[in-house]
């Protein structure tokens, strides 16, 4: 199975409200990671996808709006869970989680521009020092594509790909038809078959 395809196609299926191929496919990666949280919670959103498709697009969004706020993946998935267990996922109680996070999480952290990230990757001589000296505590403000694409490189290159794949994923709808996010995700593919094949 070629992990990061499988994964595309799953989320194009979700997001397309083909459930039982999403369904499907996100199964196969559990069975190969049964531990991991996040293929665990997309197998309970594609199963309510079958019977209320809203509510499950509704609180996948939700996700997907948590996590292209830099918010921890666990963090996210765990708040998402939340909604699932409640069983409902109307838009007023996901509006109360999203406006409860922002007050107690999301402001919480500071914000630098990617010009001034890139000062302190001058100054600290690494990309990977630097962004591991605030990665918990300040949001790095991407202000156009060509920044986007830059970052992600350099997550890419210096090791994040469990980040990288998190902003990719969170933009997917805004830049799925665009090539150069295609060439991030090949990116990620190469250096993901090279580490198996070793």
């Amino acid at each position: 199975m070629d992990k990061l395809k499988t994964i595309k196609k799953a989320r194009e299926y979700f997001e397309q409200e083909n459930y039982e191929k999403s369904l499907f496919l996100y199964s196969q990666i559990l069975f190969a990671e049964p531990d991991n949280p996040l293929w665990q919670m997309l197998v309970q959103l594609c199963d309510m996808g079958l019977e209320n498709s809203a509510n499950a697009q509704r609180i996948y969004n939700y996700f997907i709006t948590l996590t292209s706020e830099k918010i921890d993946r666990q963090t996210a998935i765990d708040k998402t869970n939340d909604l699932i267990r409640a069983n409902d996922g109307d838009i007023e109680q996901i509006s109360r989680y999203l406006k409860e996070f922002s007050k107690n999480s999301i402001d919480k952290l500071e914000s630098i521009s990617y010009l001034e990230f890139s000062d302190l990757v001058a100054q600290r001589g690494s990309f990977r020092v630097a962004f591991e000296d605030i990665m918990y505590s300040t949001k790095i403000a991407l202000s156009d594509k060509e920044q986007f694409y830059l970052f992600l490189e350099q997550l890419i290159t210096n090791d994040f790909d469990d980040m990288a794949y998190e902003y990719l994923d969170s933009h997917y709808n805004f830049f799925k038809y665009d090539d150069n996010i295609a060439k991030l995700y090949n990116m990620l593919e190469k250096k993901n078959h090279a580490t198996a094949t070793r």
